[in-house]
């Protein structure tokens, strides 16, 4: 147990990619996340001096990878309810796991120690933002492979199984405010576009470099 999962966002142009391990994150707290990153970034992407497109980058991250900074503070906090899962940097384990001179990398999602599910974003050079979810095994029958699905229907998927004695233990009879809140969250994010499943196995289908997507590699 432990409601293992992962969050993976792409940037700067397709080179960047930050990819974290959270212990404790599943059902509406990955709503909560979710919400709260494409919030920001979306707000962001607006900015000449994004922290994620590759115009700029180095002006806006003041080569010291704020860029970086940003996303492991948004990806482990949940400031819905006002908590934060220390998570692991999954290229950073990567790179020691190797202990090679490797300059490249890549991560398969379905080879991470996960039981619920994965959320994926995906930010153009456009400023346009995708983002996909996808429930693990504890949540789908049979489950065999991550596939994109939108925020209204993971928050199904973690409550589905709460009937008859356990109806108590859904979201809306535990808590109704918060309840509300995230499903004002879900409209929000479901406004977004979904990635479809082959740009997001595109986006694990390729090499990425160290040094586009860890602090340890900055230009100072």
């Amino acid at each position: 147990m432990g409601q293992r999962s992962q969050i993976y966002i792409r940037y700067n142009n397709k080179k960047s990619l930050v990819a974290y391990h959270l212990q404790w994150n599943w059902g509406y707290y990955m709503i909560n996340r979710t919400y709260q990153l494409l919030d920001y970034l979306s707000k962001n992407v607006q900015s000449e001096y994004s922290n994620f497109k590759e115009k700029n980058f180095d002006i806006a991250n003041m080569n010291n990878r704020c860029d970086i900074k940003i996303l492991s503070g948004l990806i482990q906090s949940n400031n819905t309810i006002g908590s934060w899962v220390a998570g692991i940097n999954l290229v950073k384990e990567e790179l020691e796991y190797r202990k090679n001179n490797e300059t490249t990398f890549r991560i398969n999602p379905e080879h991470e120690d996960n039981n619920n599910g994965i959320l994926v974003i995906d930010i153009q050079e456009d400023g346009t933002i995708k983002y996909g979810l996808s429930g693990g095994y504890e949540e789908i029958e049979n489950f065999k492979h991550f596939k994109m699905i939108n925020a209204s229907e993971y928050f199904k998927l973690s409550e589905k199984y709460k009937t008859g004695e356990y109806e108590k233990y859904k979201l809306v009879n535990q808590d109704k405010d918060l309840y509300d809140k995230v499903m004002k969250q879900i409209q929000f994010i479901d406004k977004f576009k979904l990635l479809t499943q082959k740009e997001y196995e595109d986006i694990f289908n390729k090499d990425y470099m160290y040094k586009d997507c860890m602090e340890e590699f900055n230009n100072e």
